[in-house]
Formats: structure tokens, sequence, C-alpha cells
């Protein structure tokens, strides 16, 4: 009797110590998984700030007394393995000879002549599936938007 009780006690025993480990194994890998959303989430917003940089660089250097930007969108596919990014420019009051309809919105005060607008967004890039779907190449998408007012 004695021994048949030992046995059930070190089975019970070993039952309770792999719970406890199965336990620690489930919440270290939900701690790792929020990490990497996190980090991936920080990339994703310093991709965005330089995007907003970049694309003032380009407003900075386009000569507006030859026009508006060709290109209201300044984007990247190709930037890097995991991020897309596009930046949408858009401009108050007339700067220059750049008074595109599409680009420029008229303004009443003198003070906002010369405001850009930008519309960034920053997404996960998809790769195709086996069953022809798009999907996010990280394990939950990730997508940052951000809008900056700039004075020229």
């Amino acid at each position: 009797m004695k021994r048949g009780f030992s046995l059930l006690a070190a089975i019970f025993f070993v039952v309770v110590i792999s719970s406890l480990g199965i336990l620690a194994l489930e919440l270290s890998m939900a701690s790792m998984r929020q990490t990497t959303e996190i980090y991936l989430r920080e990339q994703a917003e310093l991709l965005g700030q330089g995007a907003t940089e970049m694309a003032m660089l380009e407003i900075f250097n386009h000569d507006f007394s030859k026009g508006c930007p060709s290109n209201p969108i300044i984007s990247d596919q190709n930037f890097n393995d995991i991020f897309n990014y596009s930046v949408y420019v858009h401009f108050f009051g007339q700067i220059g000879n750049c008074d595109d309809g599409k680009l420029v919105t008229d303004i009443q005060t003198p003070q906002s002549i010369g405001t850009v607008r930008l519309d960034v967004f920053v997404t996960t890039k998809t790769k195709i599936n086996s069953e022809g779907e798009e999907e996010s190449i990280t394990p939950n998408p990730i997508s940052f938007h951000k809008r900056t007012l700039q004075k020229l």
C-alpha cells in the first residue's frame, strides 16, 4: 500500500511540475511575441519619421517658380524587407507658381500660406500565401499613420 501511494504521489508531482513548465513556456512565448510587436511598431514609427524628413527635403529642393512637384505621393516599396511607406503631400496657399487645384488648397489667412500637410502611412509588406490570398509577412499586420503640418 505504501509503494502504491508513493507511485501515485510521484506521478502527481511530475504532472504538476510539467504543468508549471508548460505555463512558464507559454508566458515566455507571449512575452517574446509582445516584445517583437513593440519592436516592429517602433521601427514603423522611426521609418515614418524618416519618410517625413525625406519628403520635406524633396519639398525644400523643389523650385516652386517652375510649378508644383510632379508627384504628390512619395513612396518607396523597396526601402526594406518589412515595411512600405507612402507620403501624401498637400500645400495650403499658393507657393511660387504652384497653384494646382489637386495639390493646393486656397486659404483666406495670409499667415497660413506656405503650409504643407504630410500624411505618412507605413504598413507591413504582404505576400501571397498558398491559397492565393495576400497576408502580412509579420504575425500581426502593422499600420502606422502620422500627419505633420510644416511651415515652409
